[in-house]
């Protein structure tokens, strides 16, 4: 207080140096507990006295000076690690530049230095710890001129297990590849030996993550970008910068099967093409897109259109890949059908059908055996025949202006529709399959009568005029069917029954009313 301030030196071992650096009064009691380093570096960068080491960007140390080695070949850096960190210093323990270069681009691979503005003015060196429970003998070590540098080295001093795999050369695969398993890297492509059929990959699993590997365990190469477009907008999904040129390796289990030998596939989807696919045959698919057109779920989209071909018999085969709960959908009895647009005066139905592709809905079955080819229906009516009704088959001789959908009468009442349309192999009859629901089957008897009553009828007199009779509004535009059942009728009629289509209703129809017993 008298004399004014005076400095207070601290011995310790070491090599001689003429520079030092004025430590404030109450650092001097620590500083004989903190440790010295000596970094060697191929150059100073951005490096000074100002230069603070870091550790998850916390401050843990500091430069204390810099010079050339006596051969002049590297530069030296003494530098100083505070007592309370000391724990974090081991022989594996590795340093690196965090400021000598800001953006890199080598080889097509970007490095951008993202530590802040201080640390980039300053300099800054950053530690990355490895292992907690090495020996600390060493007093000297590299100092690397980026993370990448010391992310390579870190990837061979952690502990872990090579296995083989192998993949078809339809892609690439590069070695220092990163392997993740939910966004959490697992390990890294040690090597690759090429070979003209299959490729040979052993890849390098930290220790830690080894027991995540099974007989299940498949791989396939991530891309970089996954673009789904629709209706209700476009989702990209980018992968981590890090992958963002090459990719990454993902680690699947979500197999139930057993494989031989590892492998790794082009894609996430032909992975699932390889095991998760079904195929399901159609007379016709118009509509139908590959890669557009989703399978359905009770409206959530659990599957893809992948393939569509022909097959030997003129039957259209269409593979479908399923997302998640494989076993549920590729079970015997499970349905598929074509979720094709309707439009009519009293609904509409799959409206974004009409200027998307078309999808297909499934109906799940609780049966235990698998199977994985499916015969699929043209629509939702045909499923539910077996469900709602009985499907009766109507020929017709002439011509008519019935369509899908028209209603199936009984004394005006509906008891069912028009179910499908079809030409006789000749050509010479229209064929309609009639779906009559199951509460009223009991009214149509093998002897019954059906009558077109499609639009509506002119009559004309010189007498008493003219007279346009029609049903309903509904027969004038889709057409329609009209059952009259005799009074002494016969059994209940059946699938394998087939009627005549009568053109013009019998003049006493309204009069024909027998009371029908539900069972004979």
């Amino acid at each position: 207080m008298v004399r004014g301030n005076y400095l207070s030196i601290d011995y310790k071992k070491g090599e001689e140096s003429f520079f030092f650096e004025i430590e404030q009064k109450d650092s001097n009691k620590s500083i004989a507990n903190d440790i010295m380093l000596t970094l060697y570096s191929e150059n100073l960068n951005s490096i000074s006295n100002k230069s603070k080491i870091y550790f998850k960007s916390i401050e843990i140390g500091k430069v204390l000076d810099y010079s050339l080695t006596s051969n002049y070949k590297k530069v030296k850096i003494r530098a100083i690690i505070k007592r309370k960190y000391k724990n974090l210093i081991n022989d594996k323990t590795l340093f690196y530049d965090m400021s000598s270069k800001l953006v890199e681009l080598k080889d097509l691979e970007l490095n951008i230095n993202n530590i802040g503005f201080k640390p980039l003015l300053d300099g800054a060196i950053s530690l990355v710890d490895i292992k907690r429970n090495e020996k600390f003998t060493k007093k000297s070590f590299n100092l690397y001129t980026s993370y990448k540098d010391v992310e390579s080295l870190k990837r061979i001093q952690t502990e872990g297990s090579l296995i083989s795999t192998y993949f078809d050369n339809s892609f690439e695969v590069k070695e220092n590849q990163s392997i993740n398993y939910k966004n959490q890297e697992i390990g890294f492509v040690k090597s690759i030996k090429f070979d003209d059929k299959k490729s040979k990959v052993m890849m390098f699993i930290y220790s830690k993550y080894k027991k995540y590997i099974t007989k299940k365990s498949r791989f396939y190469k991530k891309g970089v970008l996954k673009l789904d477009a629709s209706l209700s907008g476009v989702l990209f999904e980018l992968d981590n910068f890090s992958s963002i040129l090459n990719g990454s390796i993902e680690l699947d289990n979500s197999s139930k099967k057993y494989y031989k030998n590892y492998q790794i596939f082009a894609s996430e989807d032909s992975m699932k093409n390889s095991s998760n696919t079904i195929t399901i045959s159609f007379d016709d698919v118009e509509g139908l897109k590959t890669e557009f057109s989703k399978l359905y779920y009770k409206g959530v989209d659990v599957g893809k259109v992948t393939n569509i071909s022909l097959n030997s018999k003129n039957r259209v085969l269409v593979k479908v890949q399923i997302y998640k709960d494989f076993e549920k959908f590729a079970k015997k009895g499970t349905t598929f059908y074509l979720k094709k647009p309707k439009l009519s005066l009293n609904r509409i139905e799959n409206i974004g059908s009409t200027i998307m592709p078309i999808n297909i809905g499934v109906l799940t079955s609780n049966k235990r055996k698998t199977k994985t080819s499916f015969n699929g229906y043209d629509n939702l009516e045909n499923i539910k025949k077996a469900e709602d009704g009985v499907i009766l088959k109507v020929v017709s001789l002439h011509p008519s202006s019935v369509n899908e959908d028209a209603p199936v009468y009984y004394k005006n009442v509906q008891i069912g529709k028009v179910n499908k349309i079809g030409l006789s192999f000749d050509g010479a009859k229209v064929l309609l399959d009639c779906l009559i629901y199951n509460r009223y089957k009991h009214l149509v008897r093998t002897d019954s009568t059906f009558y077109d009553i499609s639009g509506f009828k002119l009559k004309f007199s010189i007498f008493s005029g003219t007279e346009i009779k029609t049903n309903t509004f509904t027969s004038i535009v889709k057409g329609g069917l009209m059952v009259v059942t005799p009074y002494e009728y016969h059994n209940i009629a059946t699938s394998k029954d087939t009627f005549i289509l009568k053109e013009e209703l019998v003049e006493n129809w309204e009069e024909i009313s027998p009371s029908i017993k539900i069972r004979d």
